[in-house]
C-alpha cells in the first residue's frame, strides 16, 4: 500500500496513510533519525545519528537489510527511480553509493566538508551531493 513516513529525534519512524492521515504503525530506530527516502517497491530507506543506513520492510516492520559505512551520522538520503541506487549523504564528508537489491556499497565520494544533501537523477546515471562548504 502507499505509505508517508515521519522521524526526528526520538529514534522513532512513524508510518501513516497519506489519504487519511491514520497512523499506520512505527518503526523503532537506535538513533536520531535524519533521513528518510521510499525506494520504488515500497521498502523505506532511514539513516541518522548511529551512521547506518538501514532498510525497513514495512509490513513486518523490521530491518530488512543494513548498510554500514559512514564515521559520523547521515544527513541526507535519495533513491534513484528505478530502486537500482541509493545515495546517503554524511557529516563524516563522504556521500556513498549503494546497490539496496544486492545490499552493497558501490562507491563513495569524499568533499571537503559534511554532505548534507543528495540527489539522484532519472535513470540513476548522475547523482548531486550539497556539502556544507557550498
Amino acid at each position: 500500500g502507499t505509505l508517508a513516513a515521519a522521524a526526528g529525534a526520538d529514534r522513532t519512524v512513524r508510518l501513516y496513510d497519506p489519504e487519511t492521515g491514520t497512523a499506520a504503525g512505527e518503526l523503532k530506530g537506535t538513533a536520531a533519525v535524519t533521513s528518510l527516502a521510499f525506494l520504488p517497491d515500497g521498502t523505506l530507506a532511514s539513516a541518522g545519528g548511529d551512521t547506518v543506513v538501514k532498510l525497513w520492510d514495512t509490513v513486518a516492520k523490521r530491518v530488512a537489510k543494513e548498510f554500514p559505512g559512514h564515521q559520523l551520522p547521515v544527513l541526507a538520503l535519495a533513491a534513484g527511480a528505478d530502486g537500482k541506487l541509493l545515495v546517503s549523504a554524511a557529516a563524516d564528508k563522504t556521500a556513498r553509493g549503494w546497490d539496496p537489491l544486492a545490499g552493497k556499497a558501490l562507491w563513495t565520494w569524499t568533499a571537503k566538508s559534511a554532505v548534507c544533501a543528495a540527489g539522484v537523477r532519472a535513470g540513476g546515471k548522475h547523482v548531486a551531493a550539497g556539502a556544507a562548504d557550498g
